[in-house]
């Protein structure tokens, strides 16, 4: 009974220390053998194919006589020739290291192993001591971690952000002690306007981790796409794993703006005649832009020339004008109506652009406006002519009148008598 007790004190004290070993499981110990197991130390903590592998033990003679010629033999799963220790003669209470050394083939599968420990004496006394769990892991991959980032807004010149990164742990094991570093130089179109790394305790495996980066876009940038370098280190089992190299990329663009203006705030025209519109387009953007056309249409005006104009390029605060000459359609009445000028463009990145302006024509009755004025003082010319002419009346009668009356008269008296001479 009291042989049970000592075992069963020596089984617990022997768990508990092996219970901080990492990334094994407890170990058998069979106290029948009259041998126990401590101070287990396995390095590497995980083990991986191609590892070499030191075990390093304790063994400790807990019979009440001493063991003589003994020797341990260390079974291990990944070759086929035991391991001998001869420890020599081993008396009760005795403690001896051992320390069993081994290589895990490349090929070795991942799972879990045993390493089996037996004793054997003078006598061919032959027992089982210890049955050691040796787990081989999956490698881990040295580009486990890869980053990217969702960011869609626009971006432009002189703006600033906040980038989210995202880090994925595509690795079968976790990876610790993260540092996610934002790489700048005097060339990148970004700068770093807070810190330029983030740390990261911990991403589980399959896990991710999102970190915001704040960044400005240089107030030179022309539009394009621009790469961004993330360096990212990271330990697996307290070891540090080779530092990645990878690269967003990101697109900057630039603030594109055309002024589209007319040479009157109320264009005005007359029903039943032509007027003139003047409709400039002003770059007033942060870049030139090309392929600019500008096309006027109207349900209610026709066009007597052309109602489209092919610009080209516009460099910063160029300008172009185009002329517009317009009738109001059949059956308009006097009022407001509506005269769209849209103009498209492209952007340094090839950016089809659209930008709408809405003119309101006023379309007055015919001889209004300064045409009526034209009209009224003609009209007012001719009246004092005629009343400048009635204070040359004779009896009331217009001179050019009588006189033509006289000639008349006069032509019929030399003709009648014309006329009598020839019958005698």
């Amino acid at each position: 009974m009291k042989k049970l007790l000592f075992g069963l004190l020596i089984l617990v004290l022997s768990s508990t220390a092996f219970a901080g070993v990492f990334n094994t499981t407890t170990p058998v110990v069979f106290t029948s053998s009259g041998f126990a197991i401590s101070g287990l130390l396995q390095v590497p903590d995980r083990v991986y194919p191609g590892d070499q592998v030191r075990l390093r033990f304790y063994i400790e003679n807990i019979k009440q006589v001493t063991s003589n010629d003994l020797r341990l033999d260390v079974l291990v799963p990944f070759q086929e020739q035991k391991q001998s220790y001869f420890l020599g003669n081993l008396v009760a209470g005795e403690q001896k290291e051992v320390i069993a050394n081994f290589q895990v083939p490349n090929s070795t599968k991942p799972g879990r192993y045993f390493v089996f420990v037996y004793t054997a004496d003078q006598s061919g006394n032959q027992a089982q001591v210890v049955e050691i769990p040796l787990i081989v892991n999956e490698p881990f991959s040295s580009n486990a971690l890869i980053a990217s980032t969702s960011y869609s807004n626009s971006m432009y010149a002189g703006d600033s952000l906040s980038l989210p990164v995202d880090i994925n742990n595509i690795g079968t094991v976790a990876a610790e002690e993260v540092i996610v570093q934002m790489q700048f130089n005097s060339t990148n179109a970004f700068i770093p306007t807070g810190v330029d790394r983030v740390y990261i305790p911990r991403i589980e495996s399959r896990g991710n981790s999102t970190v915001l980066f704040k960044v400005g876009v240089n107030a030179g940038t022309t539009p394009g796409f621009y790469p961004i370098t993330l360096l990212i280190s990271y330990k697996v089992d307290k070891v540090l794993q080779p530092t990645l190299s990878q690269t967003v990329v990101l697109k900057a663009l630039a603030k594109t703006n055309l002024l589209i203006t007319t040479d009157s705030s109320q264009p005005t025209a007359a029903l039943g005649s032509s007027s003139s519109i003047s409709v400039t387009v002003a770059n007033v953007g942060d870049t030139a832009v090309r392929g600019v056309y500008a096309i006027a249409s109207s349900k209610d005006f026709s066009f007597t020339g052309a109602s489209d104009k092919f610009i080209g390029t516009l460099n910063l605060d160029d300008t172009a004008d185009i002329s517009l000459t317009i009738v109001p359609a059949r059956n308009t009445q006097p009022g407001e109506y509506p005269l769209t000028v849209l103009v498209s463009y492209k952007d340094a990145l090839n950016i089809l652009h659209n930008q709408q302006k809405d003119i309101t024509v006023r379309v007055v009755p015919a001889g209004s406006g300064s045409q009526n004025a034209g009209i009224q003082a003609n009209a007012n010319g001719t009246q004092r002519f005629g009343r400048q002419s009635q204070g040359f009346n004779i009896f009331g009668i217009n001179p050019l009148y009588l006189g033509g009356a006289i000639f008349l008269l006069v032509a019929a008296y030399f003709g009648f008598k014309w006329y009598k001479r020839r019958r005698k």
